[in-house]
């Protein structure tokens, strides 16, 4: 190689790192300009939370201390059975959020007492059971409702989702409220994400930017036997303790989501590098999170069987419907890849389940059309009502 030619190449590779150098230093500004910071140091990208987490100890005492000063208008209150629980006869500013004297949401600001000729229908989950960002009417278990009555207006469907839960404390949740109730069916709905919940105690340690200020209980296998701990829940108070003393406290050993995530490197001070490691993260995790062997999948497997157990007790039919969330959606559509399909085909011969993505991905809107910020819109509980209501009407 020439002497020109050794210029020529030394010119390029120049060129080169400056273009890069240069988009590094344009993402990051771009970054730093969209990136919101907590108090507690905590970033996040349009509520999509950026590594490493901390302790979100600070926000976590402002929410506390406007629960404690202001509770009686909170819409979820501390429970010391579940962790949290919505708050009886709450009427939200807006009347998206109205719950009866049970704790029940319902459409209006009446108790709803049940009628002896109902063909009751329970409905357990989380936020996307409960219908978070919709009005009542718009949640696929009022959709449902509607649907069921075309053909016996004696059927009534009641809500027991509930924002923020997991599997164990949607069981809990039947466990305190079936002796109210005479179930023909039972259908739960999981979001497979959220199976990390049942491993998780601290609500602040699962999500750094969590509204919810509360602790809940986890159940762990130990020789063969299942057991419930965190029982009683902390209450507020206590929680803040625990959150300041947390590599002390008794139970940490146990709250699986207190992990590298919270390890900060000199690197991390770059909010470009932070997010492209969150991007990397979330895709490792996906494996960790849905193998059949780890605790995550193994305690979901018991939780299930015990929410079955009480089905049967209560002479309830049992359903489990299955309610992907955005990421879910994108990979199956654009991938043809449903990351927790290995768990729910290993559920399917064990447990009766309703499959939603493929109903989703047959219409022709966007993904964005089904969603609200994070959960569903009306159209996507229409999806997901459509599905259950497909799917008993075949059973029928």
């Amino acid at each position: 190689m020439g002497l020109n030619s050794k210029s020529k190449a030394v010119s390029n590779l120049v060129t080169l790192s400056i273009a890069l150098l240069i988009c590094v230093i344009a993402g990051e500004l771009i970054l730093r300009g969209f990136i919101e910071v907590t108090p507690d140091n905590n970033r996040s990208l349009n509520s999509f939370e950026i590594l490493p987490y901390h302790i979100p100890l600070e926000e976590t005492k402002e929410k506390i201390s406007g629960y404690m000063s202001n509770s009686i208008n909170s819409r979820l209150i501390y429970n010391e059975l579940t962790g949290w629980s919505p708050n009886p006869g709450f009427i939200g500013d807006d009347s998206m959020y109205i719950y009866d004297s049970l704790g029940i949401r319902v459409g209006q600001p009446a108790d709803k007492s049940t009628k002896r000729n109902e063909y009751q229908v329970l409905l357990l989950g989380d936020s996307f059971t409960h219908g978070d960002e919709v009005f009542f009417d718009d949640t696929w278990g009022s959709q449902l409702e509607d649907s069921l009555r075309e053909s016996n207006p004696n059927y009534k469907v009641y809500n027991l989702g509930v924002s923020g839960y997991g599997l164990d404390q949607a069981l809990l949740r039947l466990k305190s409220m079936k002796k109210r109730f005479t179930p023909r069916l039972l259908i739960v709905g999981v979001t497979f994400e959220n199976i990390v919940r049942n491993v998780n105690i601290l609500r602040p340690v699962y999500s750094p930017l969590t509204q919810i200020p509360f602790s809940k209980p986890r159940f762990i296998l130990s020789e063969g036997k299942f057991k419930k701990i965190n029982n009683p829940c902390l209450t507020p108070d206590q929680l803040m303790e625990t959150l300041t003393n947390l590599n002390s406290w008794k139970l940490r050993k146990y709250e699986n989501l207190y992990n590298s995530n919270y390890k900060a490197t000199f690197l991390n001070q770059s909010y470009l590098y932070s997010t492209v490691e969150t991007v990397f993260s979330y895709l490792s995790e996906i494996g960790e999170i849905y193998d059949l062997d780890n605790e995550p999948v193994s305690v979901t497997t018991r939780i299930l069987r015990e929410i079955k157990n009480e089905a049967d007790s209560l002479n309830a039919k049992l359903l489990f419907v299955d309610l992907p969330n955005r990421n879910d959606l994108m990979l199956s559509k654009w991938l043809d890849y449903l990351p927790y399909r290995n768990v729910l085909e290993m559920y399917q011969p064990e447990f009766e389940f309703i499959t939603t993505s493929e109903n989703f991905n047959k219409n022709d809107n966007s993904i964005e059309d089904y969603f609200m910020h994070i959960h569903y819109s009306g159209l996507g509980n229409k999806i997901a009502a459509e599905s259950i209501l497909e799917y008993l009407r075949n059973d029928m």
